[in-house]
C-alpha cells in the first residue's frame, strides 16, 4: 500500500513493472478517499479529513465459517465468532461502522448454524474492549487469562 503523490510516474513505473515478465502482473489502485489493503480499507474522512479504518471484504469471500454442525469441539466453535468479533475491532476505528459490521458478522455466524444466544454472547464480549488494547504487542507479562 503506497499513500503517494506520485501520479502519473507511479503509472509509468506500474506499466514498465508488468512489461518485464509474462506471467507476473501487478495492479494499480488509486482512489482519492480510500485504499484496500489485505483485510482493512484506510478512508478519509470528507467532513474532517481525517484517515479512518474499516474492514475491506475481497469480493471472492464467500463467509464459510466453520459450520456448527461440523464434529470439532465445543470450544473451537464458540472461539471462532469471538476471534473474529476481535479481528473486526482491531481493524475498524469508529463505533458506529463496527456496530454494523458486529450485526452483519453475527447474521453470516446465524447461516453457519450457530444459535443467536451463542454468537450474541462471544461478539458482545468485544463490544467492551478497548481498541488501543487489541493493538498491543502482547507478551508473557502483560497476557490476561480470561474466564
Amino acid at each position: 500500500m503506497i499513500f503517494s503523490v506520485f501520479g502519473r510516474i507511479l503509472h509509468i513505473f506500474v506499466t514498465y513493472l508488468n512489461s518485464y515478465h509474462q506471467t507476473i502482473k501487478f495492479e494499480l489502485t488509486y482512489s482519492y478517499y480510500n485504499i484496500n489493503f489485505l483485510d482493512t480499507t484506510v478512508y478519509r474522512k470528507k467532513e474532517t479529513n481525517t484517515l479512518h479504518t474499516k474492514l475491506y471484504i475481497k469480493p471472492t469471500h464467500k463467509n464459510q465459517y466453520l459450520h456448527f454442525s461440523s464434529e470439532y469441539p465445543f470450544h473451537v466453535k464458540k472461539a471462532i465468532p469471538y476471534a473474529q468479533a476481535l479481528r473486526f475491532r482491531r481493524i475498524v476505528d469508529e463505533d458506529n461502522v463496527l456496530q454494523t459490521e458486529l450485526h452483519n458478522l453475527k447474521l453470516k455466524f446465524k447461516n453457519r448454524g450457530y444459535t443467536d444466544s451463542l454468537s450474541d454472547k462471544e461478539i458482545s464480549r468485544v463490544r467492551d474492549v478497548n481498541r488501543e488494547d487489541t493493538l498491543r504487542y502482547k507478551n508473557s507479562e502483560n497476557i490476561q487469562v480470561q474466564d
